[in-house]
């Protein structure tokens, strides 16, 4: 988890205030072990952001960490 955060961290906007990890749920999906993890994204909002901006940001840091680490 700790990965993910620090590569959300680096691919995030400035505004990027925070990535904290909230929990990490092992279970097992067809067979494999796996942990699903939570995290609290903050973004600062000094400018006024809106949600499609925020939105934005979310689908950028998605793709960035299925980008680096696989679906």
């Amino acid at each position: 988890a700790g990965e993910i955060a620090d590569a959300m961290r680096r691919a995030g906007p400035s505004w990027l205030d925070d990535v904290a990890t909230v929990d990490v749920f092992p279970l097992e999906l067809e067979g494999q072990k796996v942990r699903s993890v939570t995290f609290a994204l903050t973004f600062g909002n000094a400018a006024g952001r809106s949600a499609d901006e925020v939105n934005a940001a979310n689908e950028s840091l998605l793709r960035a960490v299925i980008t680096r680490f696989g679906d």
